[in-house]
């Protein structure tokens, strides 16, 4: 039975992935994945990326997979959208153990499966390499179910040297990192506060430096440089927490698109919100009103966790974000766990009832998907003729907006140099100072409707002749 179900769980999990990447063949990537593209066949050049290009506070673990892949398969899309893939499987696999350790078998079955087959944004996500998202969380998911052990089993050196090891390592991923570690080092803390001032400590924190190494290295070089973030704002707690539960959760369980005003059907947001916020409650009351309830195991810090993560998102500064909210996908090592333990064992078929409302949901959206949440909205595009287009005229170096270079780059196997100006996000500065040198530079813009304001604007030369290829405006040097 364990067999048919592990079969049917990668069936699950394959086959709506392999849907999308079918269905927007022509336009897969977007600049920020191709990012990570470019840092894989850099590091097969022999260079070693610490950091996300242009955003030094996400590491490079995800092109470092990346690089493996297209050691094997060859740099292209595809190879590019399995990296992220195989954390999400890694991610799956943990969060069966976690659980396990947590609940019961029945429980771990079907939450993993609801994990597997996935809402559409965690569907979507878990075939982005845009930053680490999906390492972190399964390095964050395994964190919690090595601190469940240590809280059951006590502090050993070598589960307490693994855990430091893995957040160090989480550290250096994504700041984010810290919704993990803040509920992990309270529980710890009340579980045994002493342990952490023995050997036993020195090895969480020895293994924490060791996984977080290359972040040290980094910012001992370049003056702390990573610890300055850009781009967060004024926190409003109560409207932070208000937002995480109306625009966000039904996001993440699948109620909603992202950027989208409106639930892909009637009452699924209400409903979904429902059973989250009527399940955790009556877990609670059922754990800790209990004669003697454990309560500081495995069950108690996943509700610690979830307890944390709308106060810790709203204190980041990042809590504006909700529309889009890849900042709370570590929700879902915990998410369905917690909702399937909600549910008594006398109650199964609620239990069932719930689980199946959650995978149809999960499905439908997924199959509902639109190429703008997939790909995203800013450039949808297919750039095979815009290459072909390019080559035959020789042209080698190219100025476009953020959202048109990178890609543009990377799908051309750099064949093509294409850097945003100035004034717009210039994430790797060797290839501006590339064009910026080239003798024949053209410049190219998307000039569709649905794409005005979401551009940055380029400013050929006046003499330069226009094309128009599909959506694209290309300038080039000399006439027509």
């Amino acid at each position: 039975m364990q067999k048919l179900w592990c079969i049917a769980l990668a069936f699950g999990a394959l086959l709506p992935r392999a849907y999308l990447i079918l269905k927007f063949r022509s336009a897969l990537i977007e600049s920020d994945e191709a990012i990570v593209g470019l840092m894989a066949r850099h590091i097969l050049r022999g260079e070693a990326p610490i950091f996300y290009y242009g955003q030094n506070y996400m590491g490079s673990l995800e092109a470092f997979g990346a690089a493996f892949l297209f050691w094997i398969l060859g740099a292209n899309p595809v190879a590019l959208k399995i990296a992220p893939l195989l954390f999400f499987f890694g991610f799956v696999v943990t969060h069966y153990f976690l659980a396990l350790h947590i609940a019961d078998r029945k429980i771990a079955i079907l939450a993993t499966t609801l994990v597997a087959v996935s809402p559409s944004f965690l569907t979507i996500w878990s075939l982005k390499a845009r930053g680490g998202y999906m390492a972190l969380l399964m390095l964050g998911t395994l964190a919690l179910l090595l601190a469940a052990r240590l809280l059951r089993n006590g502090y050993s050196r070598l589960y307490m040297a693994l855990l430091g090891l893995t957040l160090g390592l989480a550290w250096w991923t994504h700041f984010l990192s810290l919704v993990y570690i803040v509920p992990i080092l309270v529980m710890l803390l009340l579980r045994d506060e002493r342990q952490l001032l023995t050997t036993k400590g020195s090895l969480l924190v020895a293994g924490f430096l060791v996984g977080s190494v290359p972040f040290w290295i980094f910012n001992i070089a370049n003056s702390w440089e990573a610890i300055s973030i850009t781009g967060a704002q004024q926190t409003e707690v109560l409207n932070d927490i208000g937002n995480f539960l109306k625009t966000g959760m039904p996001m993440i369980l699948g109620a909603r698109r992202n950027w989208a005003g409106r639930t892909f059907f009637p009452l699924v947001g209400s409903i979904s919100i429902a059973i989250l916020v009527g399940s955790t409650l009556m877990l609670v009351w059922r754990w800790f009103w209990k004669p003697k309830p454990p309560l500081l195991e495995g069950k108690s810090l996943l509700l610690l966790f979830l307890l944390f993560f709308p106060i810790l998102f709203s204190a980041s500064g990042f809590a504006w974000f909700v529309n889009e909210p890849r900042y709370l996908l570590p929700l879902y090592s915990v998410l369905y766990i917690l909702i399937l333990s909600g549910v008594s064992k006398e109650s199964t078929r609620i239990r069932i009832g719930v689980f199946v409302f959650l995978v149809a949901l999960n499905l439908a959206g997924t199959l509902m998907t639109k190429v703008e949440e997939f790909t995203g909205y800013t450039n949808v595009e297919s750039n095979g003729a815009l290459i072909e287009f390019l080559q035959q005229r020789q042209i080698r170096r190219v100025y476009a907006p953020y959202w048109i270079a990178y890609r543009l780059t990377f799908e051309s196997g750099e064949q093509i140099i294409c850097t945003p100006p100035d004034d717009d996000v210039v994430r790797y500065e060797p290839y501006r100072e590339m064009v910026r040198n080239a003798a024949k530079v053209a410049y190219v813009r998307l000039v569709a409707p649905r794409y005005r304001g979401l551009h940055a604007d380029v400013k050929p030369p006046k003499e330069f002749a226009s094309f128009q290829i599909g959506n694209y405006e290309v300038f080039t040097p000399g006439p027509p």
